[in-house]
């Protein structure tokens, strides 16, 4: 979030020096922060649900900021960010809630040989369910949009076990 917070409070003019009495703290004690009244809000970035945002959300109503309007904007100066949706019943929420997201991406060295990325990448696709175990955002893996890599090129064998996974043939 030392990224990602700072430009999306750019977006809208405001600045964590300026506008606020910032913290800089770790999921956990954010969470812990926030059960003692010590702070009002906190930024984190990771899969949905998250397990400290879920642990809290079952001791008192959380609310979600809906920043759909600002990811747009924040998308013209940083193409990296999308809009996403944290769903209705998440966190104990009534509605669903626009949000940023960033794609989580397996990087590898552009001389890895084919013929290990191309399994490497098809363990990813076909083991999602056991990534999921492990972290929420296992289950956001999927071939359809795990292809788009941009503005990092996707590698050879990556690409060939994708092209497999959607049933498509050639290189």
């Amino acid at each position: 979030m030392l990224v990602i917070a700072p430009r999306l409070l750019a977006t809208v003019g405001l600045t964590a020096e300026r506008d606020m009495s910032a913290v800089m703290l770790g999921l956990g004690d954010s969470v812990a922060a926030l059960e003692r009244d010590e702070i009002d809000a906190f930024f984190w970035s990771g899969g949905v649900p998250t397990a400290g945002v879920d642990r809290i959300a079952a001791t008192r109503p959380v609310r979600l900021l809906d920043l759909g309007e600002e990811t747009v904007r924040l998308r013209t100066r940083y193409p990296v960010y999308d809009v996403t949706t944290v769903p209705a019943g998440t966190y104990g929420l009534a509605d669903p809630v626009s949000t940023a997201s960033v794609r989580n991406v397996l990087l590898v060295t552009a001389d890895m040989a084919p013929a290990l990325a191309e399994p490497l990448t098809r363990a990813m696709l076909d083991r999602r369910a056991i990534l999921a175990q492990a972290d929420p955002a296992g289950r956001s893996i999927d071939a359809r949009s795990a292809i788009g890599t941009q503005p990092v090129a996707l590698h050879a064998g990556a690409r060939a076990a994708f092209r497999a996974a959607k049933g498509l043939a050639g290189p």
